[in-house]
């Protein structure tokens, strides 16, 4: 296709040079059919919105636009032209904007600064203040007078020019592809020309849906049709032809509804190859109506052609006719009766109060029969069930649980103990050790960057001020956006990414971050050797639909945060950069939520509050965004007088190198303390000991570290591992399996220190069995049991790595691995045999203090030139995602979310809603299903919501607005869902103090029997006790079932 001049009306350049310019939304209307233009976006022509000076981006702002494009466009390509009005240097006076030996003056108006900050009326009697460019100097901060300016473009530096554009749409370009005119925008002097960019919105197509490169349409048969056969054009393709089907029968099979032909290569176009996907008709058979047959002779003819019914009828004494009522609702079955296999199961009451609930009166899987020990490297009981096995108590488990058939499959706990490792004798060490380290202060041991003390460290070292990213923010004061997603980490594009699967446009999705850039948690860890201890090709996200192949079995960094950004591009997703939000509060008459945010950019910075409103908020805010340190004495002597950073902002400016080239060069002659032991600081210390004279290793607690086994990707290898559709789903499918001590979805294809660790299912749930409140004592010691062999080995490594003996015996970790994250590396416990190494050992303790001169423990003072605080972050399962995020959030009827996520009997629903809280979503450690892969429960948490939000928008009728939100109802159901599976995370407790358990917070609280009521409200605040297998089971039969049990939709008018 060719449209010669098609988008002549376009023209950037205008509004921003003062002067009223064109209407923009009437300018585009005329490309885009009415969608509308930049309405708002100052600056984006001339040289408005721009200051000058050092401020000044070294790339001009880019232009970008949504281009409406048909399926049938996309399918076959589309070329059109059109002119383009925009600004270029003057060729007079080269850009200077005065005569030949003029020199400008500073702008009187805005002193110089290129910008001035106004007020302006938003509201009767009020107003609010924003920074806007200096209409006087046009934001270059200085003015050439009036009788030396250049003649041509009257001291403006720039002229108006028109060329001619062409726009290439590829055959097989897909929604939210973005098309780069490069260097097309605006010129302006001392800088390179922004882009103009076109992000493709494909519009509904009446017959066809499109998902990659695969096609859907609906095949319309009669009942004669799907029983005989037809030969005939079932539809028109996209590009005008008949797709013609010859069924016969007696030859042919029989149509049934729903059922799904697949024609192959008629699907649409895959770019940059002749190759296509795949046409998939769904049958839909349509019955006559009622009372076609008009005598008893016709019916005799359909009975006679039909297959004979074989059935022989039962004998019954007595028989008796009864009236049928033919349109009877399936949720009137049961209704109101309480009943759970109704879905509405309500918990019956014991008569024995004193007792508690028991949640299974079944025989534990350990003690079936059935099992049998089977040799592997860690104990593992070989059971397959039978059917009463696996029910699990079913009786118990209500509408929520994983049925038999679905693919859940249990694996029994060992009770069999090795007679050479006797349990008793390491499980009084474990407590030894755990002892030591209990502090009644808790979590008030440490302080956050919420705390005025240390808010310091959290400045953003990286963000870039002049980055067009965060030049054009996408929101302005008073819009209207469908979709505000908090975050523009894995979580946030994860949410957006699976938004648009789910058919929503991205035009209506906007991630907002206070951050300077896509990348989350990402975005801020950039210190030397930072990897995911996780399989890349498990974590890293949308690697099958953006094709990205990572260079390392273990992706780095730098890496993964251009993942994100990719993922950006990929679905065309906008970000809020520089932007925190201060409050979102639901509007009970506008259904919509009103958010407020500040808007921080430059330095010296510019702040500037806004209000947008948003029919969806989502928070995606990671559980560890906020770094903590211990509360210490001496804390301002030592920053005062040495360099202090936190290890998520590494500052290179110190210690050289770069994120992607980490070589501490300026290290050398220095002295570098390192506080923490955990997951971060073992990947720090290897690189810290490669350059520092010296380096102080400060352990509080030591961290279990098996092997890493980083190797680079094989190209050969990685084309098998992606040959399958959905290769990625269940790579983390066989990764959560293994991890939670469920039976596998076939071999462990990962085969690392993970899936090695069965044991480690204690912090995220399993499926292998239900423990019941009498059973508790007895599954600790299973666990335990499981766990020994892998420990033992662990150990056993450090003494074959460490050469100091007293080194390494305090380097070994004496508690579970589920009671903290277990770690990899393949050269930290070797930094320990390097002469300039130092481990203080602190025993459980910690630091005493600081000095100005350094680190005190012990009453020695150790003399140091950098503090290097790898302490970690405050887990955000202890407060509500507005503490969190610092802002508050405000439902229906008043209802503060920080209240409510502290009132107990308060929970959610799958772990991302709740009752009084409409159109909220989010990831929440509360009632979640949770793995050590957290992109993996990222994924499963945004595809529900996804499918939630779909399935309340087929109810409410397409284009139509709604409010959807749990009912109270149905988050009591699901408590008592958590609640029967709670018993897993009895092993908690147990644990040395960390941030899995509130650094031991249960070991201060009195020892009573725990009633009912209790027991549900603890488990409202833990994640899905079944574990990650049986999790996505659950959500994925709750999303096929359709019905939105637990939800209350509401349309609006």
């Amino acid at each position: 296709m060719y449209d010669t001049h098609g988008m002549a009306a376009f023209d950037p350049s205008r509004g921003g040079m003062g002067g009223e310019g064109p209407d923009m939304d009437d300018i585009f209307a005329q490309m885009f059919g009415g969608m509308g233009g930049f309405g708002g976006m100052p600056g984006m022509g001339g040289m408005g919105g721009m200051p000058g000076g050092r401020n000044v981006p070294r790339k001009g702002r880019s232009v970008e636009q949504e281009y409406e494009v048909s399926l049938e466009e996309l399918y076959k390509g589309k070329t059109t032209k059109f002119t383009n009005t925009r600004n270029t240097i003057c060729n007079m006076c080269k850009g200077s904007g005065g005569k030949q030996g003029a020199k400008a003056n500073s702008c009187a108006v805005c002193n110089g600064r290129g910008a001035k900050q106004v007020l302006r009326q938003v509201g009767p009697g009020l107003v609010t203040q924003e920074t806007v460019p200096c209409g006087n100097c046009q934001g270059s901060g200085q003015v050439i007078p009036e009788k030396h300016r250049c003649k041509k473009c009257k001291g403006k530096k720039v002229v108006e020019t028109k060329n001619v554009l062409e726009l290439y749409i590829p055959r097989g370009a897909r929604q939210g592809e973005r098309i780069v005119l490069a260097g097309e925008a605006d010129q302006l002097p001392d800088q390179e020309p922004g882009d103009i960019i076109f992000t493709l919105t494909e519009t509904p197509h009446d017959v066809f849906e499109r998902a990659g490169a695969d096609l859907r349409a609906e095949l319309k048969v009669s009942l004669v049709e799907a029983l005989t056969g037809f030969s005939r054009v079932v539809v028109t393709h996209l590009d005008g032809r008949g797709i013609h089907m010859n069924v016969k029968q007696p030859d042919g099979n029989v149509l049934r509804p729903g059922q799904v032909l697949k024609i192959e290569g008629e699907g649409m176009p895959i770019k940059k190859s002749d190759a296509r996907g795949d046409l998939y008709l769904v049958v839909d058979v349509e019955f006559p109506e009622d009372g076609w047959l008009k005598t008893d002779a016709a019916v005799q003819k359909v009975r006679d052609a039909l297959p004979k019914d074989e059935r022989e009828e039962e004998k019954h004494e007595e028989v008796e006719e009864v009236d049928v009522e033919w349109d009877a609702d399936m949720e009137e079955y049961g209704a109101g009766s309480g009943d759970p296999r109704a879905g509405g199961g309500e918990w019956e009451d014991d008569e024995d109060e004193e007792a508690g609930p028991q949640f299974c009166n079944e025989k534990p899987l350990s003690q079936s029969p059935l099992a049998t020990h089977r040799t592997f490297a860690y104990p593992v009981m070989n059971v397959i069930p039978t059917r009463r096995e696996t029910r699990l108590c079913q009786e118990d488990l209500g509408p929520f649980t994983a049925r038999p058939g679905n693919g859940l499959r249990m694996l029994a706990m060992p009770l069999t103990e090795s007679p050479q490792e006797p349990i008793e004798g390491l499980l009084a060490k474990y407590e030894q050790e755990r002892s030591k380290r209990l502090k009644e202060e808790g979590v008030k041991q440490y302080i956050d960057v919420r705390s005025e003390a240390i808010q310091a460290l959290a400045k953003d070292p990286w963000v870039k001020y002049d980055d067009p990213r965060v030049q054009n923010p996408p929101l302005k004061d008073g819009d209207r956006i469908k979709f505000l997603i908090t975050g523009a980490g894995i979580n946030g594009i994860e949410f957006a990414g699976r938004l648009v699967n789910a058919g929503i446009s991205n035009r209506d999705i906007v991630c907002v971050d206070v951050a300077g850039g896509w990348g989350g948690t990402w975005y801020y860890n950039r210190y030397p050797g930072v990897m995911c201890d996780v399989e890349g090709y498990c974590y890293v996200p949308f690697l099958e639909e953006t094709g990205y192949m990572p260079r390392h079995k273990y992706s780095y960094g730098h890496e993964i945060r251009g993942q994100i950004e990719r993922s950006a591009d990929h679905f065309g997703i906008k970000g809020q950069f520089c932007t925190k939000i201060d409050s979102q509060i639901w509007d009970e008459t506008k259904k919509l939520w009103v958010v407020t945010m500040t808007r921080t950019v430059g330095q010296p910075s510019i702040s500037t509050e806004f209000t947008v409103y948003a029919d969806f908020v989502l928070i995606s805010g990671a559980p560890f965004i906020l770094p903590k340190m211990p509360v210490l004495p001496g804390w301002n002597d030592i920053y005062q007088n040495k360099r202090v950073f936190h290890s998520a902002r590494w500052d290179y400016e110190y210690t050289g190198g770069t994120p992607e080239k980490p070589d501490l060069v300026n290290l050398r002659g220095k002295r570098v303390a390192i506080v923490g032991t955990g997951a971060t600081a073992i990947q720090i210390v290897p690189e810290l000991a490669k350059w520092a004279e010296r380096v102080y290793v400060v352990q509080r607690t030591p961290t279990h570290v098996g092997e890493r086994g980083q190797v680079e990707t094989d190209p050969e290898a990685w084309a098998k591992i992606t040959s399958e559709k959905g290769w990625q789903k269940k790579r983390r499918m066989v990764f959560d399996a293994y991890v939670s001590y469920s039976k596998a979805n076939g071999p462990d294809i990962i085969n690392d220190g993970w899936t090695n660790t069965p044991a480690g299912s204690g912090f995220l749930g399993s499926n292998s069995k239900i423990v019941a409140q009498d059973q508790i004592e007895q599954h600790i010691r299973e666990m335990h049991v499981l766990d020994m062999p892998r420990t033992n080995l662990l150990r056993k490594r450090v003494d074959e790595i460490v050469e100091n003996k007293d080194t390494a015996e305090k380097l070994k970790a004496w508690y579970g691995s589920w009671c903290k994250r277990p770690s990899f590396h393949d050269e930290y416990l070797q930094a320990f045999n390097k002469p300039n190494v130092t481990l203080i050992d602190t025993d459980g303790r910690g630091l005493d203090g600081y000095t100005k001169n350094g680190i005190v423990f012990d009453g020695h003072e150790y003399e140091v030139d950098c503090l290097v605080l790898a302490t970690g972050f405050t887990f955000s399962h202890f407060d509500s995602p507005a503490e969190k995020l610092r802002t508050k959030i405000q439902g229906r009827n008043g209802v503060t979310l920080t209240d409510y996520w502290k009132d107990p009997d308060s929970g959610t629903i799958f772990g991302m809603a709740m009752p009084n809280f409409p159109n909220f979503f989010s990831f929440l450690t509360h009632g979640g299903g949770a793995t050590w892969n957290l992109t993996s429960s990222l994924d499963m948490n945004a595809n529900l919501i996804g499918a939630i939000i779909t399935q309340a928008q087929q109810r409410v009728g397409k284009g139509n607005r709604f409010v959807i939100e749990p009912s109270v109802d149905g988050e009591r159901q699901y408590a008592l869902e958590l609640a029967k599976r709670v018993g897993w995370f009895s092993v908690m407790p147990v644990c040395t103090p960390g941030y899995f358990n509130a650094e031991g917070a249960a070991a201060f609280k009195k020892k009573e029997e725990k009633t009912k009521e209790q027991i549900i409200n603890e488990g409202r605040k833990m994640p899905w006790g079944t574990g990650p297998v049986d999790f996505r089971s659950m959500i994925e039969n709750f999303v096929a079932k359709g019905d939105l049990e637990g939800f209350m939709v509401e349309a609006v008018a």
